[in-house]
């Protein structure tokens, strides 16, 4: 069912939060809570191959988010996905300057993509 999911589906107020600070950094909209590489993943730009974690106290808190959040990370590395995680507070407080960092995490990856195809073209 999972794939028949809304690609602008939320599950919190961070999620909220966080999309409308993309909105107002003039970014395109990432999928959000959808599955790459085995994994759900809060916002997702595939084109970027760039994915963003929101990590809120009260989902993250315990032993197990503690021991997967890291492995999620390697994992999605290992698929050749940047990430970057991103705490609700962050969010809720410095909604500009999450937005400003973000464009710029985004623009450097869209570079380096870029980049590593005209490599390959030569190659």
């Amino acid at each position: 069912m999972a794939i028949y999911r809304d690609p602008g589906f939320t599950r919190s107020r961070a999620e909220l939060l966080f999309l409308a600070l993309v909105k107002r950094a003039g970014l395109p909209r990432p999928a959000t809570n959808i599955y790459v590489a085995g994994h759900e993943i809060d916002a997702y730009w595939e084109r970027e191959r760039f994915a963003v974690e929101v990590d809120g106290w009260d989902t993250h808190r315990t032993r197990a988010a503690f021991e997967a959040d890291p492995l999620r990370q390697e994992e999605l590395k290992l698929a050749g996905i940047d990430s970057l995680r991103l705490t609700a507070r962050r969010i809720e407080r410095e909604p500009k300057l999450v937005g400003e960092r973000l464009k710029t995490l985004l623009t450097r990856r869209r570079d380096e993509l870029r980049h590593a195809n005209e490599q390959r073209g030569r190659g």
